[in-house]
């Protein structure tokens, strides 16, 4: 019989925490009023292999500034994604006072990596109209494909959503259950939940747009009011409300929502950057997860590539 490494273990015993704990353990301070230190992000937080999703870095790095904050829960969080950020991998932070928050840099050596901002949400702060937009029945529209590992989409992750949006030429949309390490001990949703899943749909509303698979490399969350671990909730946002934001039809601002009984509970805005390289990445782990028509219904212009590797498998 094998004997599970020390890291197994650690593992074994981790499986069934709440997200909160995962990022907690690849946080290093001197002391607890530290505002400057280390982390290590899991291979969980992944959107694919060895790179973090984006969500999940906003996840950690408001996990990080939770200590600082007066209102810990009710807040406006943002990041801008300079470069990929490596899993299990130590990294360096460092954490400043900025108006109602503080702003946050995580660097990999010398190399800035994300700037981040995090402060108690704005009493004024309201929600466009265009993101009340509610969508129709699911009974014949389409799923988004997804992977193994990703924090979204990954249907292996023991941490991730594991949700799958719909879609069709109006909206993109997921009456969604959380899973159990979205749980807080008193009974309520973490505000974790929110960056990944509106930096997700974010991302696939990009992906309609641009007929490309790609990267979010900007993600702002506004999270209005506390939730209900048990609250049924509704993720959507409205195709017509992408804009693009260059002349090649490669860069692209989503926004969607989170609800529960039609009362909006976060929003957020992501800037999504298409490219056929990320696509062609993209297929192969899609084919392994998901329905082959799913793939092809998205991405018509790689049917011939989706067959081959088919056939190869």
């Amino acid at each position: 019989m094998r004997i599970p490494d020390d890291r197994e273990r650690g593992e074994a015993t981790h499986i069934g925490a709440a997200l909160e704990e995962w990022i907690q353990r690849g946080i290093g301070r001197a002391t607890p009023e530290s505002r400057s230190g280390t982390l290590t992000l899991p291979r969980e937080l992944q959107g694919w292999p060895h790179i973090a999703h984006g969500g999940g870095v906003l996840a950690s790095l408001y996990e990080l500034a939770r200590p600082f904050l007066p209102d810990r829960d009710l807040v406006l969080a943002s990041v801008k994604l300079q470069r990929s950020v490596d899993l299990e991998r130590p990294l360096s932070w460092s954490l400043a006072p900025w108006e109602r928050g503080v702003s946050l840099n995580l660097f990999q050596e010398e190399r800035l990596l994300a700037e981040a901002r995090v402060a108690t949400l704005p009493a004024e702060e309201s929600l466009p109209a265009a993101l009340l937009f509610k969508p129709g029945g699911v009974s014949e529209a389409p799923t988004v494909p997804g992977n193994t590992g990703c924090l979204a989409c990954g249907s292996e992750n023991p941490i991730g959503l594991q949700i799958r949006f719909h879609y069709d030429e109006r909206a993109v949309w997921k009456a969604y259950q959380p899973r159990p390490p979205y749980r807080r001990a008193d009974g309520s949703l973490t505000p974790h939940f929110h960056f990944i899943v509106l930096d997700e749909i974010g991302w696939w509303l990009g992906v309609l747009s641009a007929g490309e698979g790609g990267l979010t490399n900007e993600i702002t969350v506004r999270v209005l009011r506390p939730t209900a671990f048990g609250a049924p909730l509704l993720i959507h946002g409205a195709r017509a409300s992408v804009v693009p934001e260059d002349d090649r039809g490669r860069l692209w601002r989503a926004e969607a929502i989170v609800s529960v009984d039609g009362q909006p509970v976060a929003a957020g805005s992501v800037r999504f950057a298409g490219t056929r390289g990320f696509t062609r990445r993209l297929i192969p782990g899609f084919l392994a997860a998901s329905q082959p028509e799913d793939v092809r219904r998205l991405f018509p212009q790689y049917l011939e590539t989706a067959r081959l590797m088919e056939e190869e498998s």
